[in-house]
């Protein structure tokens, strides 16, 4: 079995392009040959992620294999997988990270994507699936087919325990990017540390707005060095999937807490029952750092992470696309 992966991102510092990286390593040690082709070069000003595959379009179509896989809802590399499984006649997945909630001039774009483009990779694919719950409720809009739902994994041998009481830092770790939502954190009176890519320049504007913050770019496998420097974790982004900020800060020990988008509630719910409430952003995020500073969280930390062992895994992700790559091949 070949899998052939077709994306806008890999190799990078972003939820899908990590996402992706997990999955094909460990279909590798699974005896499953992958290939990938991704957006290496050309994308549009000021829409970094809108990558055009005029290359990597015809590298797919020369190329051997079983299935291919894409990724994210709102760029042209998924569009034009559809395209290669049609040409092609090999199953198509899609999996859908999250469902954005734009304004302005990309707002333009996805009107384009939902009501031209997004119709005719439902029409092709063979398999839909969502990392969360969340996005299933919106895409229930836009087609009938199934949509099984595979969350996020986290490796928690690589982000291993750290004692957040000793750290000084409120962190924002992610990609600068305006639906991140990070000046938010200007109110703060705190040390911040702000760690991920830089998107259209957004860096700049935070610079000016976070006075008090330290901005780093590390490689992905540095980061849990960079979350044992952290006191809390904050995701105040506007809309969400299933961030794997989440899973990675918590199954390091540092309390995460977020802006209650996307699958968060649920699984901060999950991991933490009744005192979930606790790492939600509904106003005003002073009170929220004020209320944990006061509490000592280790016990129910240590409780999180054992479920996070359980079920988030990126064992139980493969499982389950193996399942999935199998009963298409078959049919």
């Amino acid at each position: 079995m070949k899998v052939l992966f077709f994306i806008h991102t890999y190799n990078e510092k972003n939820g899908i392009a990590i996402h992706v990286k997990n999955i094909v390593e460990r279909l590798n040690t699974k005896g499953i040959s992958t290939q990938v082709i991704y957006g290496k070069y050309f994308s549009l000003p000021f829409f970094s992620s809108l990558r055009i595959p005029f290359f990597e379009f015809f590298d797919a179509l020369k190329s051997d294999f079983d299935i291919i896989h894409i990724h994210g809802y709102g760029n042209f590399f998924s569009f034009f997988g559809a395209l290669i499984s049609l040409i092609k006649r090999k199953p198509l997945i899609w999996t859908i990270h999250g469902y954005p909630n734009v304004r302005g001039i990309k707002y333009i774009f996805y009107l384009f994507y939902r009501y031209i483009l997004a119709p005719i990779i439902f029409y092709r694919v063979d398999k839909i699936i969502s990392v969360s719950y969340s996005a299933v409720q919106i895409l229930k809009q836009e087609t009938t087919k199934e949509i099984t739902v595979i969350p996020n994994g986290v490796d928690t041998n690589h982000f291993l325990p750290c004692n957040y009481l000793k750290n000084k830092y409120v962190c924002y770790i992610g990609r600068l990017d305006k639906d991140k939502n990070v000046e938010l954190l200007s109110s703060l009176n705190r040390n911040l540390l702000i760690v991920g890519p830089n998107e259209d320049n957004y860096k700049s504007y935070l610079e000016s707005h976070l006075m008090r913050a330290e901005f780093l770019e590390v490689n992905y496998t540095d980061m849990p060095r960079i979350y044992c420097k952290c006191k809390y974790v904050i995701l105040p982004s506007k809309y969400e999937g299933f961030p794997l900020v989440m899973l990675e800060s918590l199954s390091s020990m540092i309390p995460f807490i977020s802006t209650p988008v996307g699958d968060v509630p649920r699984i901060l719910k999950d991991l933490f029952g009744k005192d979930y409430q606790l790492f939600l952003i509904k106003s005003n995020i002073n009170k929220v750092l004020q209320h944990l500073d006061s509490k000592n969280l280790k016990s129910i930390l240590i409780k999180a992470r054992k479920k996070i062992e359980k079920k988030y895994s990126w064992d139980y992700v493969i499982e389950k696309l193996i399942n999935i790559y199998s009963n298409l091949i078959v049919q």
